[in-house]
């Protein structure tokens, strides 16, 4: 039996939950000196942060559970450094006139590390702390409320495009700066002036500049850290990876096969191949624990913090719960389908060119007619192209 570093995992994650509180209360704090708030206040301010803490962090654990969300030992920590970050932005709000705080800035920052729900909650959580210790008004608290709502909103496409980001998204990023400071400015003040038009102005730029410059390398550390996830467990190193080849060479050796040739037939039909990989490896990790074994696969990666694409293809394994929902846990199915017919098989009837095609093709063609594909969105275009790969390939 494998043994899962419960005591590990678990210890790391209360360290970075800790420290997310520490700095929760030394930012309400800051906040609280700086503007001489009542300590009634102040302890009020403090069990806000500490409820909300239970229900967010609860949030990202039944998230993770749930194979909503994946989370590597270092996104505790990117968590930690962000809301580092938000927090000393909103110390520095605090120096700034009403309605002219860095609220868009703060929300690119979290909608680029964290889900949109998340980042959201995180958003309007700052907002509502930061106008209670800085006793703004009413249309203040409004106006910041609804930057996030739109910040962030906006932000969670401009996070999924593949594409460049286009003239059109700094001009939302500067319109919703300058249309909602302006008219909440407005309703307060009932007048404006050449001063706040430039300030508003003024600040949209600086977010538009952070668009372009600062929130792109965000998302490319996002998208780095997830590269490092799936290369970190792929890691001949790696503990699970020891731990299988010591609990059986019979288990470790195809896992490494379907893992390559997986990875291959990624990479023929564009998909994720490092996905594949880490699928094809593991995909059979549930044996280690036994029955119940989808279960088991899916408790095993999540302990280790997998990615949640990796995890997703565990949770398919065999058809035994479910079909393939995605490309990548199609790939890894029928690679691992054919792998495993091959091991039953001996030598002799398989070893010439013409057997093993047959054997390929009869194979995949049967998978395919009994609609195990049909839910994964694998083309019959792309099936084809993986089938006339495995052709070519030597699976022997």
């Amino acid at each position: 039996m494998i043994q899962v570093e419960e005591n590990k995992i678990s210890t790391r994650r209360i360290a970075y939950f800790i420290l997310l509180g520490i700095v929760f209360a030394v930012g309400t704090v800051v906040l609280a000196w700086k503007n001489e708030i009542l300590m009634d206040q102040l302890l009020c301010s403090i069990c806000l942060d500490v409820f909300f803490l239970m229900v967010f962090i609860g949030n990202i654990m039944h998230k993770r559970l749930s194979e909503q969300l994946t989370y590597s030992g270092t996104s505790y920590f990117k968590i930690f450094i962000c809301v580092s970050i938000c927090w000393g932005i909103c110390i520095f709000n605090s120096f700034l006139p009403e309605f002219f705080a860095f609220i868009v800035i703060m929300a690119l920052i979290l909608t680029s590390v964290l889900d949109g729900e998340l980042s959201l909650a995180l958003s309007i959580y700052f907002d509502v702390l930061f106008c209670l210790s800085c006793d703004c008004g009413i249309y203040v608290l409004i106006c910041y409320l609804v930057l996030s709502v739109l910040t962030s909103l906006a932000a969670m496409r401009w996070k999924h495009r593949e594409t460049k980001r286009s003239i059109f998204d700094y001009l939302t990023c500067f319109v919703i700066q300058c249309f909602v400071t302006v008219v909440f400015y407005y309703i307060t003040y009932h007048s404006l002036d050449l001063k706040i038009m430039l300030y508003t102005c003024l600040l949209s730029v600086i977010n538009c500049i952070f668009l372009f410059f600062v929130f792109p390398k965000l998302i490319q550390l996002d998208n780095a850290e997830k590269m490092n996830s799936y290369l970190n467990i792929l890691d001949p190193e790696y503990s699970l990876v020891e731990d299988i080849r010591r609990f059986s060479l019979a288990e470790y050796e195809p896992g490494r096969k379907v893992s390559q040739i997986a990875r291959k037939c990624a990479h023929t039909i564009g998909a994720n191949e490092l996905c594949c990989a880490c699928g094809g490896f593991y995909y059979r990790i549930g044996r280690m624990e036994g029955e119940p074994v989808v279960a088991n696969g899916v408790k095993i990666a999540i302990d280790h913090c997998f990615p949640i694409d990796v995890v997703a293809i565990l949770s398919e394994y065999a058809f035994l719960e479910k079909k393939p929902q995605s490309i990548e846990s199609a790939i890894v199915h029928m690679v691992d389908a054919l792998i495993t017919k091959i091991e039953l098989l001996d030598f002799k009837t398989i070893s010439t060119d013409w057997n093993q095609d047959m054997l390929i093709y009869q194979t995949l063609n049967e998978l395919s007619a009994e609609g195990l594909y049909d839910e994964s969105k694998l083309s019959m275009n792309q099936f084809l192209k993986i089938r006339d790969y495995l052709v070519k390939e030597d699976l022997l």
